[in-house]
């Protein structure tokens, strides 16, 4: 294959296409020819991917060129052990929905079992969920006898900074660019001929991306559907900050809807989400995916394909496994038909297994105004459905192949919004009560001893930013 054979062109300067171009141009050959077509940022598509991510995160951002060193000096980036949920309708207590690697198993069973005999709480035993709490930060060191180990993060970031700093990346790779709107699009449902632009340029390729945001200009020219699931109103607001919160996001819910703040080293951002009527200098946003992510010769990427609600990272996640599905599945050959089927299929299961997590927020809120109803309508899934009677019946934690959430977040999430099985493992009945009792009670005061020595999640970072300057890290 020579390098002008095979042409990619991709559409749109937001997040997602900013991501798709590094990952693919870090990926590819020179064989393959990669073009951007970039419209500039538009908040009002952008503001559909929240403001935090999964750890999952660190090793994705990193292949882009965006590393702690990077980030933290050159954005007010900053950590994130999850999201504390306040007042969440239906729950009788608050909680964080931390990230956590394996829980421990205890005489060869699965923690929940014991608490479920036993009568304990999950909460104090979550190291990242007590330092969030008490706004203490540092990473998790590599000595397993550290109970910090067990902790995971991801990030808390402005979408606007993060486009700046991968605008940078992109500046310097050999990527054609084209810095003008898409005025028109030639296409049908066999896919795109070519796109007209602002500047008077016309530009053909073997395959097109389309990270448009929901606009989606090209999968909507090529007849591509997208079915609606539920529909709300977003506002997204800035509040300069002298001194950075806790390491994790906060979202209160209230009986329109429910807004989440995010903790940055310069500002707080908040997320606002209500009915369709209800806030000023708001957008509507339309929850959906389309019904092939990939049709012709036109892949849809992030917001293009799929917009998830941002009560959760699913968001984050599924931009990044979109960039990840696409990079497995790149075409060798203009005939593409095994790559398209393939992409479609695991399209499908990413959007169902990353809305089903967020869906299960919202099951049985106790409340009646029309946003929780409509969304508790929605979420009633038959997948989400049999995840929460099989563990409310045993405390068997039932999963899909290559879910996004693993079995630790499942677990965090049916603890915290009160769900508890009724039957444990009688295998636990080998070991007497007291036994366990202690064992769990030692396990909570050593985290609590922990993160009392903990520093602030501000003092870590001013710490940390101070040690990349001297090392010239940035």
């Amino acid at each position: 294959m020579q390098r002008s054979e095979f042409k990619i062109v991709i559409c749109g300067g937001g997040l997602a296409g900013l991501m798709t171009v590094l990952a693919l141009r870090g990926a590819l050959s020179s064989d393959y020819q990669i073009t951007l077509i970039d419209e500039g940022q538009d908040a009002n598509d952008d503001i559909v991917y929240g403001s935090v991510t999964l750890p999952t995160a660190y090793d994705f951002l990193r292949g882009l060129g965006l590393d702690e060193p990077f980030l933290f000096s050159r954005s007010a980036t900053s950590f994130s052990f999850g999201t504390h949920y306040v007042e969440w309708p239906g729950t009788e207590m608050d909680w964080v929905q931390c990230h956590h690697q394996i829980l421990p198993l205890i005489a060869g069973i699965p923690l929940q079992h014991h608490l479920t005999r036993n009568q304990q709480r999950l909460a104090p035993l979550l190291v990242s969920g007590v330092a969030a709490r008490q706004g203490k930060f540092a990473h998790p060191p590599d000595d397993p006898s550290n109970p910090l180990s067990r902790a995971e993060y991801g990030y808390q970031f402005s979408v606007r900074e993060w486009v700046r700093l991968l605008a940078e990346k992109v500046a310097n790779t050999n990527v054609l660019r084209h810095a003008a709107e898409i005025t028109s699009v030639q296409a049908d449902d066999s896919g795109v001929s070519y796109v007209d632009l602002a500047s008077g340029e016309t530009l053909s390729a073997d395959l097109f991306i389309d990270c448009t945001g929901p606009r989606r200009k090209l999968t909507a020219a090529a007849n591509g559907a997208f079915s609606v699931t539920r529909k709300f109103s977003v506002a997204h607001s800035v509040q300069p900050t002298s001194q950075l919160g806790p390491p994790c996001r906060r979202v209160t819910a209230s009986p329109n809807g429910w807004s989440g703040q995010t903790y940055l080293q310069n500002a707080v951002h908040t997320l606002s989400v209500q009915t369709e009527t209800g806030m000023a200098d708001a957008i509507t946003c339309m929850l959906g995916s389309s019904d092939a992510a990939w049709k012709g010769n036109v892949v849809s990427i992030g917001a293009a394909a799929s917009v998830l609600d941002p009560l959760t990272p699913g968001p984050m996640v599924m931009l990044q496994r979109d960039i990840e599905r696409l990079l497995d599945l790149i075409p060798v050959a203009r005939s593409f038909e095994m790559e398209q089927r393939e992409f479609n299929r695991r399209f499908k299961d990413d959007v169902a297994h990353t809305n089903t997590f967020a869906d299960a927020f919202y099951l049985k809120t106790s409340s009646d105004t029309p946003f929780w109803t409509t969304a508790e309508e929605a979420a009633r899934t038959p997948d989400l459905v049999r995840k929460i009677t099989q563990f409310e019946s045993r405390g068997v934690l039932a999963k899909y192949d290559l879910e996004p959430y693993n079995d630790e977040d499942w677990t965090i999430l049916h603890h915290g919004l009160g769900r508890r099985a009724t039957r444990y493992d009688l295998q636990t009945e080998g070991t007497a009560k007291p036994d366990i009792d202690e064992q769990l009670n030692g396990m909570s005061r050593a985290i609590e001893q922990l993160v009392a020595r903990m520093p602030p999640h501000h003092v870590y970072v001013t710490n940390m930013k101070r040690y990349f300057e001297k090392q010239n890290y940035a």
